[in-house]
């Protein structure tokens, strides 16, 4: 599991980082209780504002999933768990956007990053 292996690779390094891996949908995180959220492939539109609210001031949040428009078969078929233009810039509005990348059907469409948006923002400090 992929906890495990960055559990290890950080014990490696003879450093401390508290791991956790939950099912945020039916235990969404306490506000102010993280300082990394990282969510890949993965949407809940009711789970977006738990998870702004449990980033602690300076903390970061990775987000990526998949676009409604897209040029190939990956991902969900149900377009419910599809991302709209630009909604994840909507989703996390009030965030400090730090990296955005959402490419769709811009240039060559077989190569490259394509079908899904990629956010990394931070909660400021108050």
């Amino acid at each position: 599991m992929a906890i495990d292996r960055l559990a290890a690779a950080v014990a490696a390094l003879g450093a401390h980082l508290e791991l956790e891996q939950r099912d945020a949908v039916a235990r969404p995180p306490a506000p102010d209780s993280f300082d990394v959220i990282v969510v890949r492939h993965f949407l809940d539109r009711s789970l977006i504002p738990h998870l702004r609210d449990a980033l602690r001031p300076g903390g970061l949040i990775y987000y990526q999933t998949f676009l409604k428009e897209n040029c190939d078969d990956a991902g969900p078929r149900n377009p419910d768990y599809r991302l709209g233009a630009n909604e994840l810039l909507r989703l996390f509005a009030g965030l400090h956007i730090i990296y955005y990348r959402e490419e769709g059907r811009v240039g060559r469409n077989g190569e490259g990053f394509r079908d899904e948006a990629m956010l990394i923002a931070q909660r400021r400090e108050s």
